[in-house]
């Protein structure tokens, strides 16, 4: 059985937060759309760096929605054989910014391909995640925030 394998990378800004310098004075950012604008420069300039930009971008690894109530991490179909470490970081990212517990990254690193989609929240975030040798892993995190 094959299991998914993670590396760790540290992301977001130099706090380790996401900032929500694009909100107005009293308006509440959500914390997946903080996730969101602290990881996706870190994508972006792995994927400039490893040559695949004009395979995907860093919005097809990482995409909010839902006026920022959720925040879908997928491993794009066109990106290649190549793109499973941007996936890996843009969810390592968002675990952080996000302040998930030590063991949701050990949940992540044990889940197979036959285990179907798995599901867990922490602090008034829920995550469900598959994986699939062929197609990587994905992941949709929500908030009621």
């Amino acid at each position: 059985m094959a299991c998914l394998i993670w590396t760790l990378v540290a992301c977001g800004d130099s706090d380790g937060k996401g900032s929500s310098d694009g909100a107005s004075e009293g308006e509440k950012v959500s914390v997946l759309a903080e996730a969101h604008e602290a990881c996706l420069p870190g994508i972006e300039t792995f994927l400039i760096e490893g040559k695949m930009e004009d395979e995907a971008t860093a919005e097809e690894f990482l995409t909010l929605e839902d006026d920022g109530a959720s925040l879908s991490i997928q491993n794009p179909p066109q990106g290649g054989g190549n793109s499973a470490p941007a996936t890996i970081l843009a969810i390592q990212c968002v675990l952080d910014e996000t302040d998930a517990p030590a063991s949701v990254t050990s949940e992540l690193e044990q889940t197979t391909a036959l285990m179907g989609r798995q599901e867990t929240d922490w602090e008034g975030v829920e995550m469900s995640w598959s994986y699939h040798p062929d197609d990587g892993l994905s992941a949709v995190l929500t908030t009621s925030d």
